[in-house]
């Protein structure tokens, strides 16, 4: 019955009633009822004689009191006293007689009950005589093919009979038992983009099963096991927070039942483990995950895939922190680890290879890392994935190769072809369709495109609001900044970079290395657009932190003393500055001539003539420099101390050099020069998207 017909028949019920009807109260019980004409009757004649609302009666469908609802004979003259004439008494007599004449029939009803109603696949219902099962409940309307009978479906309120019949019978918690046991064992335990149509059919399914409440050891662990892999899928639809709810109760449920060395514990573990990785807030979750993954990985056989993977999120998680050994320690096991599980060619472990090779890149071992991706490219054609998977994997290392090779306009190419093909197998806000798109414009930006990345940057970070890689957004945020600082645009750059340090402060924690460069980005920013006195603190807080952390001749520290001298000589502060760029040139393992020609303006501020002279000779002694403007400051020491003869002899060296600046039209005065920023390749981002499949 359509829904119009439905609508005139309950109203002709109601009678005298009409008026005040609701008309979305009304479509809302006839969408409970299914549109079935007796039970619309049933609702309307009983809302009529009790004088119950429709919003009462709706509500009363979904508790105890259904039964004696839809139990209720309708009162109707045209009907013989003998007929049946309610909704459940009809489906009673149908229960009965099925029961009675074909009982597998019955109890394949009784299983469909206690899953969700709709699209309940063929392939889950393994019992004997499925097939005239289903025939015979089709032809008591009680079930309805659906798809070419690939899937079937029950009335809501069909359903809702047969759960009442065998909570009465007290079998309910039997079948739900069958049920759950057909969902957990056709669940896929490995999954990938070619698994995702099975989970997707079997979601509803999952959602309803595990909401019900189990007795039996057995039953608990078929729960268990359902909790664990559903929630691996609902890693892969972006779904944290139920997925950790799921992974939650998997093992808490696996610690209470099962010894310490099973592998089910070990599954559990891990995808709890690298939810709560995946949902840290601050140094301590980040702490708390990689303890967690260690007990993951300390219980898994090796190999098993419990190990690979658990040392794959380890090696992402040791990425976060800034701990390159254990990093590139993880991943190399875990790429190693598919390679003796699954062989030289497998895909995963061509996968798990690339995670490696970026890794290495990422850390500064470039050599390496395109050594490993020439080996993906030539292990793919024998490769057991898929011809997509393969194309995704060759343009993936090419892209890599020629991307640390500094070839950006080939890299450009290459992650464009990569996004082109990925666009027919993922969904647009998929992790790795943000990532290639984010790689191909960070090549646009490296060839001074700077309008059209930053258009594409904005499109990415409109695109990944709802996302929760944090990382995406950061990098999109990163990209933008960087744009605006290399057009010179410090104003815009500014909002960018502070919104890049909320971000990371709030996932990443205050004591942690990204947040700390995001802190000299934005010190930076402060320092290029006229601002030194509030850079100035950024980096004196750097600086602590660095030499804590790092000591003092690391070259990022040294980088973060210099700039608090420019600071400070912007500001007037010159033998601040001073102090700053000595402590600085202390520190270095070589000659820096862009530090001695910041402490030469200081000391020239100064007047201090003596050291002026000192390090502006160590200079023009030098056979590799010819700077003018060095021999200018050596020149005004020698001058300004009365040195008369030396002043003249350096003024004929100056003129027989042949260098580019003596024609300077600032006269050859030194002018400070802020050091670059450190070449922040892919702005740290590591992610970790999965290609098994595609």
């Amino acid at each position: 019955m359509s829904k119009e017909e439905a609508k005139l028949l309950f109203l002709s019920k109601l009678e005298d009633d009409v008026s005040q009807a609701d008309p979305t109260g009304i479509y809302r019980l006839l969408e409970e009822l299914d549109h079935l004409p007796l039970a619309v009757s049933q609702a309307g004649a009983f809302i009529r004689e009790n004088g119950v609302s429709i919003a009462e009666y709706t509500s009363a469908l979904h508790g105890e009191e259904a039964e004696e609802f839809l139990d209720e004979e309708l009162d109707d003259d045209r009907r013989d006293e003998e007929s049946v004439n309610s909704v459940f008494r009809t489906w009673r007599l149908s229960f009965s007689q099925i029961k009675q004449q074909k009982p597998r029939a019955a109890d394949l009803l009784s299983l469909l009950a206690m899953l969700d109603r709709q699209s309940i696949p063929r392939s889950l219902l393994k019992m004997p005589e499925v097939t005239t099962s289903l025939t015979v409940l089709q032809s008591f309307n009680l079930v309805t093919a659906r798809a070419g009978s690939q899937s079937y479906q029950l009335h809501r309120l069909v359903q809702r009979f047969v759960q009442h019949a065998l909570q009465r019978d007290e079998t309910r918690q039997k079948w739900q038992d069958s049920a759950l046991a057909c969902v957990a064992g056709d669940y896929p335990s490995v999954i990938g983009v070619a698994e995702w149509p099975i989970c997707d059919a079997l979601a509803p399914h999952v959602h309803v099963l595990t909401g019900y409440e189990y007795t039996t050891v057995e039953s608990r662990l078929d729960l268990a096991q359902l909790l664990c892999w559903s929630g691996d899928f609902d890693v892969d639809r972006g779904m944290y927070l139920q997925a950790l709810k799921r992974a939650e109760g998997s093992l808490r449920i696996f610690r209470e039942l099962v010894p310490e060395d099973d592998e089910r514990l070990a599954s559990a573990t891990w995808l709890y483990g690298r939810l709560r990785y995946y949902q840290a807030q601050s140094a301590t979750d980040l702490t708390d995950a990689a303890d967690i993954l260690r007990k993951a990985l300390s219980i898994s056989k090796y190999p098993s895939w419990n190990f690979a993977e658990s040392a794959f999120e380890l090696a992402h998680l040791y990425y976060d922190i800034g701990d390159k050994t254990a990093c590139l320690e993880m991943g190399k096991a875990s790429f190693e680890c598919w390679e003796k599980l699954e062989g030289l060619n497998s895909s995963r472990t061509l996968d798990n290879m690339h995670d490696y090779a970026l890794e290495l890149a990422m850390f500064g071992h470039e050599d390496e890392g395109i050594a490993y991706w020439q080996e993906i490219i030539e292990r793919c054609p024998d490769s057991d994935a898929s011809e997509n998977t393969k194309i995704v994997f060759t343009y993936r290392s090419r892209a890599g190769i020629v991307e640390f090779q500094g070839d950006a306009a080939m890299a450009e190419v290459l992650y464009a072809n990569l996004i082109a093909l990925c666009q027919r197998l993922y969904a647009p806000e998929h992790v790795h369709m943000f990532d290639y798109r984010l790689s191909h414009a960070e090549q646009v930006m490296r060839q001074g495109r700077l309008d059209e990345a930053t258009r594409l940057s904005e499109a990415i970070l409109a695109s990944c609001e709802s996302t929760s890689e944090w990382r995406i957004r950061t990098s999109c945020l990163q990209m933008i900044a960087e744009c605006y600082r290399l057009s010179a645009s410090y104003d815009k750059e500014q909002p960018y970079r502070q919104k890049t340090l909320e971000l990371h402060e709030k996932n990443l924690g205050r004591d942690h290395k990204e947040t700390f460069d995001a802190d000299e980005a934005l010190a930076d920013c402060y320092l290029n657009s006229g601002k030194p006195s509030v850079a100035m603190e950024l980096y004196r807080k750097l600086i602590v932190w660095r030499k804590i952390k790092f000591g003092q001749k690391n070259a990022d520290t040294i980088r973060a003393m210099e700039c608090l001298g420019i600071s400070h000589t912007y500001q007037g502060h010159h033998r601040e500055a001073e102090e700053a760029y000595c402590e600085a040139l202390a520190q270095e393992s070589q000659f820096n001539i862009r530090l001695v020609k910041s402490l030469c303006i200081s000391l020239e501020a100064q007047a201090k003539w003596e050291p002026l002279e000192r390090w502006s000779r160590q200079v023009c002694e030098r056979d590799d420099i010819t700077q003018s403007t060095f021999h200018r400051s050596l020149i005004t020491a020698l001058e300004q101390q009365g040195k008369t003869q030396q002043a003249l002899e350096a003024r004929a060296r100056l003129l027989s050099l042949d260098t580019s600046d003596l024609a300077n039209p600032q006269g050859g005065r030194a002018s400070l020069i802020i050091p670059p920023p450190r070449d922040n390749r892919r702005f740290g981002r590591m992610i970790h998207p999965r290609t098994w499949s595609s």
